[in-house]
């Protein structure tokens, strides 16, 4: 019978104990009950956990409030408050309590202390597991998911590696453990909500005590199975009249969310047995290892066909991006250099064709003409000219008269000479 329907005046009266008037199964009798939480309960990682003991030996102070079993802890100078639900683990059988064997939902201790030394091929296993929890659950081989469709048989689906999977704790609400079934609400990809499940006992087992992946059947081996947040939580005994020992799996390493349905990562067993087949892989030979064994295998064959396939698909791609950066550099750079140079081409041009006309106008329209004459003779006797309107022009000659400054117009006639020197000279202008 529920606790907290069948069970009143509850009071905690100190040093674990649980008190209260429990009814029997006539329905009317009520009798005096009483329950050592402390067997029962104890305070780990700052909250209250359902398989330790000593709780009360903590607790600043503890309360029953409902069905509630709420505790203030002192942690690093600051009060903790963490509550229980008694009704998950507490019942009432005939008037007396007693825990719950196999509740829904249970809070469990820290993993046991005694720690196996794993082997190679249990060490290479472990990498490769909690390489899968990675934030953007990739894994660098293929892979299957496996999962459970609505009759209970196993689905299993083949994908590429780089597909997305939600994971568990980010797209998953709702979890709970039926049996050995877990059940949750996923989000699928078009936001809505689907409920799916999952044969946990298909897809772990129980070794040397401890729960394992790719085994199954860890529920013939344990008398009380859990479910702690994303942990599932066991107690077996290894063997028979030994006490009991707690062992956990944290399910969000392999199990993932594909689209509104719960899929476990199965590994790549045939390379797991392939490296446990090698040899050096065992430390056993450390100076000289035996790579033949290693390199000739079927297993490792197709592995580094597969690399060496990825390896030239993405020099490929590489090679296609980069040279098309390249080329496009190499046409902006080219292109910069021809507008350069033609522009350079042009301002030469214009330069010239400026130059040009400015040659021409001082020659077209003087306003002075410098004549340089030659030879022996006193002077020159006549020259040619043009002039528009008054003008001064000036002779240099090789004659006995130094020099002669001539003032004439433009009509062709000399009005007025002066000579320097000792012949006559009567330079005659010819105006057209």
């Amino acid at each position: 019978m529920a606790f907290s329907t069948t069970c009143e005046s509850v009071k905690y009266n100190g040093k674990g104990i649980l008190s209260c008037s429990a009814r029997k199964l006539d329905n009317k009798t009520m009798v005096q009950a009483t329950l050592n939480l402390d067997e029962h309960i104890g305070f780990v990682d700052g909250k209250l956990v359902w398989g330790n003991k000593g709780f009360s030996a903590a607790a600043e102070s503890v309360v029953i409030a409902g069905a509630s079993l709420i505790a203030k802890f002192k942690i690093s100078g600051k009060l903790v408050e963490s509550k229980l639900d008694l009704d998950q683990y507490i019942k009432n059988v005939n008037g007396t309590l007693e825990p719950i064997v196999r509740p829904s939902s249970v809070a469990s201790p820290k993993k046991p202390e005694p720690i196996k030394t794993p082997s190679a091929p249990e060490l290479i296993k472990g990498l490769s597991t909690a390489s899968t929890a990675s934030a953007a659950s990739a894994t660098s081989c293929n892979f299957r998911l496996i999962g459970v469709d609505l009759q209970n048989k196993l689905l299993i689906i083949e994908f590429q590696a780089s597909e997305q999977r939600p994971l568990v704790q980010d797209s998953c609400i709702k979890l709970e453990l039926k049996g050995t079934v877990l059940h949750a609400d996923c989000h699928r990809l078009d936001g809505s909500v689907a409920h799916s499940h999952l044969n946990l006992d298909e897809i772990i087992g129980l070794v040397d005590g401890q729960l394992v992946w790719d085994h199954r059947g860890f529920s013939k081996h344990c008398f009380e199975y859990s479910l702690d947040n994303f942990f599932l939580v066991v107690k077996c005994r290894v063997h028979a009249g030994e006490q009991y020992h707690i062992s956990r799996i944290d399910l969000r390493t392999r199990i993932r969310n594909r689209d509104g349905i719960l899929l476990v990562i199965e590994l790549n067993q045939k390379l797991s047995v392939m490296l446990s087949e090698v040899p050096w892989m065992k430390f056993k030979i450390i100076a000289e290892p035996d790579l033949s064994v290693f390199a000739k295998h079927p297993v490792m064959q197709e592995t580094l066909t597969r690399i060496a396939e990825t390896t030239v698909e993405h020099v490929t791609l590489a090679m296609h991006e980069q040279l098309t950066i390249a080329m496009q550099a190499a046409i902006a750079v080219v292109t910069e250099s021809a507008m350069h140079h033609v522009s350079e081409q042009m301002q030469m041009l214009v330069t010239g064709a400026v130059r040009h006309a400015s040659a021409s106008a001082s020659i077209t329209g003087p306003e002075h003409l410098h004549l340089f004459g030659h030879g022996g003779a006193p002077a020159y006797d006549h020259f040619h000219g043009y002039a528009h309107g008054n003008g001064s022009f000036y002779t240099n000659g090789h004659s006995h008269a130094a020099y002669e400054m001539q003032s004439v117009h433009a009509n062709g006639h000399v009005e007025h000479m002066h000579e320097h020197g000792h012949e006559d000279v009567k330079p005659k202008l010819l105006a057209h």
